[in-house]
């Protein structure tokens, strides 16, 4: 996309066709409208040039940052594993990626796991009242 949208950007500013299709993702002009339309799969978008040329400025940002967070992804993962099980906050090892808010990584985590928790907790006791019920006909359990 980050290759394609200056070419569709300028295609729309000068009214011409402009089409590029990678699998299921499309991009392309809509005809003497000066509209481009992108794809994905059969849902899409449609732009103006105004807002072709605003996402065009920012795609290089969002790609950037799309960077980031893959070169990051076996530090939070190597976090995660590290602090799962930890009621309190974990500083990372000082190789760790500087890309991220551990603390916040660290209460999301927390954030989780106790849902989960709840969770667990309530199909164990829905299980274990099935069971009972099964096992003590004499006190059925309403």
């Amino acid at each position: 996309m980050v290759d394609n949208i200056a070419a569709l950007c300028n295609a729309v500013s000068t009214n011409e066709h402009f089409s590029t299709k990678n699998g299921d993702f499309k991009m392309n002009t809509t005809g003497s409208y000066r509209i481009a339309s992108i794809y994905l799969d059969k849902q899409f978008l449609a732009f103006t040039y105004e807002e072709l040329r605003n996402l065009a400025n920012i795609m290089y940002m969002i790609q950037n940052q799309m960077t980031l967070y893959t070169a990051a992804m076996t530090d939070v993962i190597a976090y995660i594993d590290t602090t799962h099980d930890s009621v309190t906050f974990v500083e990372p090892p000082s190789t760790a990626n500087k890309c991220i808010n551990y603390y916040q990584l660290f209460e999301e985590i927390k954030s989780v796991l106790k849902s989960i928790h709840i969770l667990c907790t309530c199909v164990c006791v829905c299980a274990c009242v099935c069971i009972l019920n099964t096992i003590c006909t004499c006190f059925p359990m309403q």
